[in-house]
């Protein structure tokens, strides 16, 4: 370190109001500093440190700290001045010893303490009279000798005065020698009073000659409050030796730009006097006297204002998803401006979802719905809140009532318990050519026909006009290609849904369809599918979903085959066929007669009519029996000061403790423990299903031995005993090798076995969660398939169970907590701005060349620059690798710009999509356009492609716009993937061509019936080439004739008009960012929210926020964030205003 300041001593006058005083040199430690008061008779007294002054900042910094005086009392008055300064004591305090660690920073403190000492000297002696540095030697005294002679001199000439006087009268020559020695002496007296008045004005009257000069302010008289006052400094020095220190007594904030003060003013309750104090420092200068300006700030009342309503469309919502149900968060407004500057915001939406259809028989005691209810849910309903403590379930009318309709439509009804008979006038028996098993559906037993199709004859009269509804589980169901189909044959085509391909056929004809919320449920839907004579209509949980237009409807016109398709197995209950056009009506009331009803007990003051699950109710949470009613219990991760609900009751987590469960880190080793397994298929050992490699898998096979725990079997035996929280099981996409159910069981010696629970099967990696808290070490699955059956797994594995403890002594329980669940919090937020501003959600935008750590370069398709920077914008930042950064301004030109290589087809939610569209010669299972489907990842699942059975096959990429193309990748399906391709590919002058010839290669995916995983073909077409129109063909010679691919990804650039922005940044960062973007301007949340009914309709508010007080907030927006199962409408913010 180095001491590059000379400055030792500051001196401030008094006002009668100042008590802080800033110091404007270093000291190590508070005893360093020293302080005098001077009075205005120009008496010195001594002050003492921490009793008469203390130091209210850190030690060591250069730039100095902050005094204050006095410590009690009155604060230093007008006519008085204080003076701080250094005194460092002459001492020598660093001891270096031998050998030990040498601290470069302690020597360089006392090098620093010696020089300051020596500045110390050097204003002492600064204060000293001295002689010219020319004076000889000799006619130098000493100082006490040369003030003994000053003395001296001056007595002299009194006493020779007085000698002279008493002479005079004696004689004339003595009277002019008393002349000439008064004459003296009066000269004598004469430069010794001169001195001293000199030594005087040096010591004291230079003071003023030193103090800069005391600003003079002018500005206005009142102002009201919240606004922006300027200020003017007259006379005012803009150099870089004098500076302006600003005070306000933390009423509002200040700034100085140029010779005007802008002054945002604070609020007040009622009108109110205030000041701004003004000091000037200039270098070589005493601070000035302080200049006091005053002004009357007035109270603004604030009214009510106009409430902000955001359209229930895409109008108000841009972005937004919405459905049936209304808008689904997350959700982002549009920006809603206000004439006045707003001060508060109170948000509100009405929730549309999570309303429970109430049935006869509810009471002000006893409830019963149609949806679902579970014990620890929380209701809201018009007669009071309600919380769940049990639930019972029943049928809400009999499913074997055939006439469902009332209007004998319904000409046959198969439900299945346990029997493949039907009823109804027109019901034949149904004869499987394969095996048929029994499992729970909707309502009672539902049969899985396996492997085969299962003829039947249901005669219709009215060929054109029919309809077929069936309740299926889609995960239930399965195709060796992994289709999760269900398929039947009526009026001579296929009708059906392929939930894995995305894809439903009506009567024959196939369309695409996006089945993605529907594949994974793993419960029972309802699907109907019906005729009008020339369109065909789809329904899937009584909503209507898919309709093809000018159906051919030809053959029988009967019902003559389920599970149509070789390999299948398809869930069905409720089969019912109508032999009529079935309407949105008849659906509802299908859809209704498959429900289940729920009931629980209730104590409200009258029976309620609006039901509704309380939407700011969340996870449930896994109540452990350890559980007391101070402490819960849980394996999940629960943080303290987080809201939550127990037995009903809401409060706020204490303080928590203890781990989360996690799956061990694959592949398993011995440090873990060993694998266990009934036999296997040579080869695919058990240690295949833990390796974390879905190419292997373990293989086992059904003994009799076997089949006396439910047949095949895996698992691991655990080193120590333990709990599992779920278990994770990938099998091959094959029902025939997993079985329908899965069964968990456990032991302790791997003799006795206890099975934990029954999971229905999913043919794809899913996790089953484990409600069994018991330990044990030896874990294991097994399935129901018969004796000599294979059960195949890919992976499996098993998570510990973990365990925390969370203080909820606040909560005032008596009992242990039965049921907890999270409450859901951050549901709104507000972005704020002025009446231009963007707010909206966070935008990554592209860098382009030139990015410095001070300047950011931003490439866009279009203008950004408003979206970043407004001249008064309350949000002038950009965020830069996460950091919010302020910008000082912005600018935009147009240039031409040629897009980096990248995939240029975008993410298809259908055959057209961003002006691309997709088509295919052939699709036999998949759309076309499933190749590039919206949301999937690089690599296909093993249900999500497009195949064609015929060869040679072409698929058909349209743009609206030219596309530079250069590379091309083709992904193999799952699993019919095929050899002895040729792969070419063309650009066209239209969609018919004629076509030209890019690139052609033989290149062949490797044959496997049963799947293997995903393989790709890259290719380079060697230069770019521009076209509205591409094609790829297949010229497949496979065995097969099979054109099957997961995914093609077309790589290219595109030329086009570029917005170069530029973002100067007000501070420059330490690095150039790797990621830029405009932030999400929704930063303002509220602090509770309230759920509940009125006027039948279900509020969810919150507090009012309060705003920055800024006269340019004008404008908000809101974001709706989660729950995403959540459904909401008439969003609004009721606002406050200044007039």
């Amino acid at each position: 370190m180095t001491v590059v300041s000379s400055s030792n001593n500051i001196t401030f006058a008094g006002d009668g109001v100042q008590t802080l005083f800033d110091f404007n040199f270093k000291i190590f430690k508070e005893e360093d500093l020293a302080a005098v008061v001077r009075d205005s008779s120009g008496v010195e007294r001594e002050l003492a440190v921490s009793s008469d002054f203390k130091l209210i900042s850190e030690t060591g910094n250069d730039s100095g700290g902050r005094v204050m005086y006095p410590v009690s009392g009155f604060p230093l008055q007008q006519g008085d001045s204080i003076t701080f300064y250094r005194e460092i004591a002459y001492s020598q305090e660093l001891e270096l010893v031998d050998n030990d660690p040498f601290s470069a920073g302690l020597l360089n403190e006392a090098f620093d303490r010696g020089v300051m000492r020596d500045q110390q000297l050097q204003e002492q002696v600064a204060r000293a009279l001295k002689y010219d540095i020319s004076t000889p030697q000799e006619d130098q005294l000493m100082p006490q000798e040369f003030m003994r002679n000053i003395i001296a001199a001056r007595d002299a000439s009194a006493t020779s005065r007085a000698g002279a006087e008493s002479a005079c009268s004696k004689s004339e020559v003595a009277q002019l020698a008393a002349e000439y020695a008064k004459s003296g002496a009066e000269n004598a007296q004469a430069a010794a009073e001169y001195a001293k008045s000199e030594a005087e004005a040096i010591a004291w009257d230079g003071i003023e000659h030193l103090r800069s000069r005391t600003p003079v302010l002018s500005g206005p008289q009142s102002a009201n409050e919240g606004t922006t006052v300027e200020v003017g400094i007259v006379g005012y020095v803009e150099d870089s030796l004098a500076s302006y220190d600003l005070d306000v007594s933390e009423f509002g904030s200040a700034v100085l730009v140029g010779s005007v003060i802008k002054w945002t003013l604070g609020n007040v309750d009622v009108d109110t006097e205030h000041s701004l104090k003004v000091v000037k420092r200039r270098r070589g200068e005493i601070y000035s006297e302080t200049a006091n300006y005053r002004i009357l700030v007035k109270n603004v009342l604030i009214n009510d204002g106009p409430t902000m309503v955001f359209a229930n469309d895409s109008k108000g919502w841009p972005g937004a998803a919405i459905d049936a149900e209304n808008i689904q968060p997350p959700a982002f407004s549009v920006g809603a401006v206000n004439e006045k500057q707003i001060v508060s915001g109170k948000m509100e939406v009405e929730v549309t979802s999570g309303q429970k259809t109430v049935l006869d028989g509810t009471t002000g005691t006893f409830l019963k719905v149609l949806e679902e209810l579970y014990a620890g849910m929380l209701l809201v309903t018009d007669k009071g809140n309600v919380f769940v403590e049990s639930v019972e379930s029943s049928t809400v009318s009999s499913a074997d009532i055939v006439d469902l309709l009332d209007d004998g439509s319904c000409i046959a009804l198969y439900n299945f318990n346990g029997a493949l008979n039907g009823s109804g006038k027109a019901a034949s028996s149904i004869v499987p050519k394969s095996s048929v098993s029994y499992i729970t559906g909707k309502v009672g037993q539902a049969v899985s026909i396996n492997n085969g199709t299962a003829p039947c004859n249901v005669p219709v009269d009215d060929i054109q006009h029919a309809g077929v509804s069936v309740w299926t589980n889609p995960s239930l169901n399965s195709h060796t290609s992994g289709s999760y189909r269900i398929m039947w044959l009526m009026m001579g085509g296929i009708c059906g849904v392929d939930f894995g391909r995305g894809s439903v056929t009506i009567f024959g004809q196939n369309v695409a369809l996006d089945t993605s919320a529907w594949k994974n449920l793993n419960k029972f839907i309802n699907i109907c599918i019906t005729s009008d004579g020339k369109n065909g209509y789809l329904y899937i949980d009584k909503t209507l979903v898919k309709t093809i237009t000018n159906i051919s409807l030809t053959g029988s016109g009967a019902l003559t085959d389920l599970a149509h398709g070789a390999n299948d197995a398809q869930s069905m209950d409720q089969l019912r066929v109508f032999n009529r056009t079935l309407t949105q009506d008849d659906v509802d009331k299908i859809y209704e007669e498959g429900q289940k009803a729920y009931s629980c007990i209730i104590n409200l003051p009258a029976a309620p009519a609006k039901v509704f699950k309380n939407p700011l109710q969340g996870e449930t949470l896994v109540v452990s029996t350890r559980s007391t009613a101070t402490s819960l219990e849980t394996n999940q991760l629960v943080k303290e000061g987080e809201s939550l609900f127990l037995d009903g009751v809401e409060g706020v987590a204490g303080a928590t403790s203890g781990e989360l469960g996690e799956y061990p880190n694959k592949p398993y080793t011995s440090e873990l423990g060993t694998p266990i397994e009934s036999a296997n298929v040579t080869g695919w050992i058990s240690a295949n299903a833990f390796d974390g490699d879905i190419a292997n898998r373990w293989a086992g096979l059904s003994t009799a031995a076997d089949l006396a725990i439910n047949g095949s079997w895996i698992g691991w035996k655990f080193k120590e005993p333990i709990s599992l929280e779920e278990y994770s099981l990938t099998p091959l996409a094959d029902p025939r090798n997993l079985g329908a159910t899965i069964n968990l069981r456990a032991s302790n010696d791997g003799v006795t076995w206890t099975t934990i629970q029954t999971d229905n099967s999913v043919y794809a990696e899913h996790s089953y969660p484990v409600a069994s808290t018991d330990k044990f070490t030896h874990w294991a699955v097994s399935n129901n398939t018969k004796l000599d059956y294979y059960m195949n797994v890919l992976e499996l594995a098993f998570k510990k169970r973990g365990n925390f403890s969370v203080d909820i002594t606040s909560f005032g329980l008596t009992t242990p907590p039965q049921y907890a669940s999270r409450k859901i919090e951050n549901i709104f937020a507000i972005g704020v701005g002025n009446a231009n501003e963007y707010i909206g959600p966070e935008i990554v935008v592209e860098q382009g060349e030139g990015s410095t750590a001070s300047k950011l370069v931003l490439t866009s398709a279009g203008s950004i620059a408003a979206k970043i920077f407004v001249e008064g914008g309350l949000n002038n930042n950009i965020l830069c690798d996460g950091q919010d950064v302020a910008v000082a301004s912005v600018s935009e030109e147009i240039v031409d710009g040629i897009s980096p290589v990248k995939q240029i087809i975008p993410d298809m939610t259908g055959e057209t999509t961003d002006g691309c569209t997709i088509t295919a010669s052939r699709s036999d299972y998949g759309p076309a356009y499933a190749c590039w489907k919206v949301g999937k990842a690089n690599q296909p699942s093993n249900s999500d492609y497009w195949q064609a059975n015929g060869y040679p096959t072409d698929l058909v990429i349209a743009f609206d716009s030219p596309k530079t193309i250069s590379k091309y990748s083709l992904i193999s399906a799952f699993s019919y993937v095929q050899n002895s391709q040729t792969w070419a590919l063309y650009k066209g002058a239209s969609l018919t061509g004629p076509w030209t010839l890019l690139h052609q290669q033989a290149a062949a995916f490797t044959w496997s019936s049963t799947g293997g995983g995903t393989q790709t073909l890259n290719f380079d077409l060697g230069a770019s080439h521009t076209a509205n129109y591409f094609k790829l063909n297949c010229g497949n010679t496979a065995q097969h004739g099979y054109s099957g691919l997961g995914r093609v990804r077309l790589f290219g650039t595109e030329s086009k008009k570029m917005t170069k922005t530029i973002v100067n940044l007000e501070t420059p960062l330490d690095k150039v960012p790797a990621k830029v973007a405009i932030p999400d301007c929704y930063s303002l949340t509220p602090a509770g929210y309230i759920s509940e009914l009125s006027d039948g309709k279900l509020k969810l508010t919150v507090d009012k926020i309060e705003f920055p007080n800024n006269a340019n907030l004008k404008q908000l927006a809101m974001s709706v964030r989660s729950p995403e199962d959540m459904r909401f409408t008439d969003g609004k913010i009721y606002i406050q205003e200044k007039p």
